[in-house]
Formats: C-alpha cells, sequence, structure tokens
C-alpha cells in the first residue's frame, strides 16, 4: 500500500497535477552543496566574401600518377610540362609544389572536354581536375 502511495506522489509530481487531498506533500530537500556558476562568452564568428570564392571560380589541383595510369589517357589528353604555356605552367607548378587548389584565370576550362588531363613534370606525372564553385 505504501508503494502505491509513493508510485502516485511520483506521478503527480510528474504530470504536473497537484497530489490527491488527504495525501502527504513531499519533503523538500535542501542542498547543502555549494554551487557555482560561470559565465562564458560565445565568440561570435562571421564569414567574409573576401575569403570565399564568387561562384563560378575555378580551381586547379593535381594528383600524382605512375606511368602506367598516365599512359591510359589519350595522347591527346597528356603533354610534357615544357609544351604547355607559360601561364599554364605557372599554374600547374604551383599546385604541384604547394600540393594545393590554385585559383584558374582561365588557363584551363572547366567546360572544355578536350582540355589537358595529365601533365609530365620533372619526371612524375600529374593528373589535373580542374573544378568549380
Amino acid at each position: 500500500m505504501a508503494g502505491l502511495l509513493v508510485l502516485s506522489l511520483l506521478l503527480a509530481g510528474c504530470s504536473g497535477l497537484s497530489p490527491s487531498p488527504g495525501a502527504a506533500e513531499p519533503a523538500t530537500v535542501e542542498s547543502t552543496t555549494p554551487t557555482s556558476t560561470t559565465e562564458t562568452t560565445a565568440t561570435p564568428t562571421t564569414s567574409t566574401t573576401e575569403t570565399m570564392p564568387a561562384y563560378g571560380t575555378e580551381f586547379l589541383s593535381v594528383s600524382e600518377l605512375n606511368e602506367s595510369e598516365a599512359m591510359a589517357f589519350d595522347a591527346s589528353e597528356r603533354v610534357a610540362f615544357e609544351n604547355h604555356s607559360a601561364e599554364c605552367k605557372e599554374v600547374v607548378e604551383e599546385a604541384v609544389e604547394c600540393d594545393c587548389s590554385v585559383t584558374l584565370d582561365g588557363e584551363f576550362s572547366f567546360h572544355n572536354e578536350k582540355r589537358v588531363k595529365v601533365v609530365r613534370y620533372e619526371g612524375g606525372y600529374y593528373y589535373l581536375r580542374v573544378a568549380i564553385v
């Protein structure tokens, strides 16, 4: 019977209902444990358009290939570094040296399906990946 009374008190407390008339009020226990509060201030993060590329911006990244992978591409899709234009050489060299994506300014076009896809540079072969934002 006591268990039933405790259960009904718990249920009444959980549902927001007041206990039935004649039922004992639940005891209030005060905590003697000191509590501390700490305030934290969130630092707002901002995004500027200066660091974000504009839509339509093209990037070049390179991936190293072994010779057999490079030769799997058609001869028209492969070129020696020396045979590139000065602008293309500069972009390819930058992408290889920094191992990063380099912003393009017309050197290679995302939409040109006939563009060079593999370049031989300093004894290695590199796949040229053009991406667009």
